[in-house]
């Protein structure tokens, strides 16, 4: 693990991060209920648990924005987050690079996702924009 990279990163994005590797590690079921009411036993089991709720969409989202990346970034964050709190060296090994070298991309890379999901972000808005145009005309 490296503490040089999750100072570098919002709490809002490790959370994202996160979300994007429970989905690609196949964690998630495969139905999802809207809502706990759904569910044989009674209450919230949300408001209980330590877990968050999985969002698929968001997961989506990072995941079309990681393919957007270069490889060797989009390989070094995706390997970072689905085997995180692994030691660097490991990370380094498994690609057959410095770790130095893997933790510099895993940095360059989170840079590049971010700009990426804000460009994702933007153009969502634009074309909410234009319909809402479209609506009130």
């Amino acid at each position: 693990m490296s503490a040089k990279i999750y100072k570098a990163i919002s709490e809002n994005f490790t959370r994202q991060m996160r979300n994007w590797a429970l989905t690609t590690a196949g964690i998630v079921p495969t139905n999802y209920l809207i809502s706990s009411c759904y569910r044989r036993k009674l209450g919230d089991t949300y408001g209980n648990s330590q877990q968050e709720p999985v969002m698929i969409g968001e997961a989506e989202n990072v995941n079309s924005a990681l393919m957007e990346l270069p490889l060797r970034y989009r390989q070094a964050v995706s390997l970072f987050w689905q085997n995180e709190g692994r030691p660097l060296a490991w990370f380094g090994r498994r690609l057959a690079i410095d770790w130095r070298t893997y933790e510099s991309r895993v940095m360059d890379g989170h840079e590049l996702l971010k700009g990426e999901l804000a460009r994702q972000a933007e153009k969502v808005n634009q074309y909410r924009a234009a319909v809402s145009r479209m609506l009130t005309t």
